[in-house]
């Protein structure tokens, strides 16, 4: 992973990773959170709720995508996050 750039998620709005960045989806991802907590999708169509399928990432903590499907991500009081490619 090479490219670091970020991404001002707003609050209480999905927003799909890789269309917000242009990237291709199913690219290797490795996602920071540096804001307040945020919930990650990891499905093809847009999330309608918060579900127990959802992983929350705290401040500072990250994750890394490597799978084929979008990536939702969903912030209550809004945030920011550093993607890594």
């Amino acid at each position: 992973m090479s490219d670091t750039l970020s991404l001002d998620i707003p609050r209480k709005q999905w927003v799909n990773l890789y269309t917000e960045t242009s990237i291709p989806v199913g690219t290797s991802v490795k996602i920071i959170n540096q804001g307040h907590t945020i919930y990650i999708d990891v499905q093809d169509a847009e999330p309608t709720s918060v579900s127990n399928s959802i992983t929350l990432l705290f401040t500072h903590q990250h994750i890394i995508n490597t799978g084929s499907n979008n990536v939702w991500i969903y912030s209550i009081s809004g945030s920011r996050i550093i993607y890594e490619m």
